[in-house]
């Protein structure tokens, strides 16, 4: 990790998001593009990210601009001294008094399959519990969803019920992961 808004792995670097940025998407990606020193990939927004989320998003932050860091990261691709975008995630806001969040991600259709949400899940988590706010994460995926179920596993997230939302899986990573 490079400072308390940047994650680096070994092959992404995730930013996150702040009033500007999420102002930004819902005008134009041009502007976000600058912001973040980032092209944004071919088929921009990823699945689950649609005009809604991005004003889900701009408000939470524009209310609370403290809960940056807990909403939305954009996830880079750097590679052969490019910068591309390709997914996004998060979390659903700041830890609730038990110190759980919920936790969500997207990557582009065309880059899928390569790791990267695995990656992006690892490092928000990592992020997450280094902030000694977080007891435990939870994540929701749809039933038959193989490849968002194979994320949270080698994530070592516990499949712990059916959701609330018919066709819909809640799993768990429980416990202070400092070491994840």
């Amino acid at each position: 990790m490079t400072g308390p808004f940047t994650i680096r792995t070994s092959r992404l670097e995730l930013i996150a998001g702040n009033h500007e940025m999420a102002e930004a998407e819902m005008t134009g990606i041009q502007r976000l593009s600058r912001l973040i020193n980032a092209e944004f990939a071919h088929g921009w927004p990823p699945p689950e990210n649609d005009e809604n989320t991005m004003e889900w998003f701009f408000t939470r932050i524009y209310d609370n601009p403290d809960a940056r860091g807990w909403l939305m990261w954009y996830f880079i691709l750097d590679a052969n001294n490019k910068r591309t975008v390709i997914g996004n995630g998060g979390f659903m806001g700041i830890p609730d008094r038990n110190g759980v969040v919920k936790c969500g991600y997207s990557i582009l259709e065309p880059v899928q399959n390569n790791g990267y949400a695995t990656e992006a899940l690892a490092g928000l988590i990592k992020w997450a519990f280094a902030s000694g706010k977080v007891n435990t994460i939870i994540a929701h995926t749809l039933e038959g969803h193989q490849e968002s179920i194979n994320v949270l596993k080698k994530n070592q997230f516990n499949f712990v019920e059916m959701g609330r939302q018919k066709g819909t899986m809640k799993y768990e990573l429980p416990g202070n992961r400092k070491n994840f």
